[in-house]
């Protein structure tokens, strides 16, 4: 039996590390909140019993905030290893698809990410794609569901620009795999992608801690210790 396996990618939430580009908008510190709801929100909606559930980390797995993540859902810990976005991504998945397995990675930006779209990538991997996409609506991908690994779709990849997606299909024609790509879905990495978020009508707790946040940023210093 092909085993279903998800590995999401995560960064720790660190002041200065990570949602940058939320700055000055938001503090170091809010957009390390902000960092860590998402990553939260994103874990709590996917980990689930229908498949192998893997939360790779960065800079290492033994920090509390994984541990916590760790202990509180279904998931195992994995420690990113690679010089940039493309190695990193490229080693996770090669632990995976070395074994009689079908893998999907994804990150931790796309809160309208669901189990419905990560059970129908690994359908179509079952019905015979190769590789299965889905966009990010700012040009690059949310999540990417492969069955067999390839060094081409993480080597010359401009990571961070609206061309990730155009160019890991340009290599996917090139291999002459056959792939399918689901409707896009918006990310998170801009306060105007965090307006639109607070737009939603399904109410969570996540989205109330976001609110917060948002309510909040007026008030918080922008440095904090």
């Amino acid at each position: 039996m092909i085993e279903r396996r998800l590995q999401i990618f995560s960064k720790a939430p660190q002041a200065g590390a990570v949602k940058t580009r939320m700055q000055p908008w938001l503090s170091p510190q809010q957009a390390a909140e902000l960092h860590a709801i998402l990553s939260e929100w994103t874990v709590t909606r996917l980990v689930n019993d229908r498949w192998r559930s893997e939360l790779w980390c960065a800079p290492r797995p033994d920090l509390e905030f994984f541990q916590r993540l760790a202990g509180a859902h279904a998931c195992s810990l994995q420690r990113q290893q690679g010089q940039d976005l493309g190695a990193r991504m490229g080693h996770a998945l090669q632990q995976a698809l070395c074994a009689d397995c079908h893998a999907v990675i994804v990150g931790t930006d796309c809160p309208q990410l669901d189990r419905q779209h990560i059970d129908e990538m690994f359908t179509a991997l079952a019905d015979g794609q190769e590789a299965v996409i889905i966009p990010a609506q700012d040009g690059g991908y949310v999540a990417l569901g492969l069955r067999r690994f390839a060094p081409a779709l993480f080597t010359a990849i401009p990571w961070g620009t609206d061309m990730v997606y155009e160019f890991t299909t340009r290599a996917l024609n090139t291999l002459g795999w056959s792939w399918r790509a689901l409707p896009a879905l918006p990310d998170v990495d801009t306060p105007e992608d965090v307006r639109r978020l607070l737009q939603m009508s399904a109410a969570s707790p996540f989205l109330r801690r976001l609110e917060s946040l948002v309510a909040r940023r007026s008030t918080i210093p922008e440095h904090q210790p």
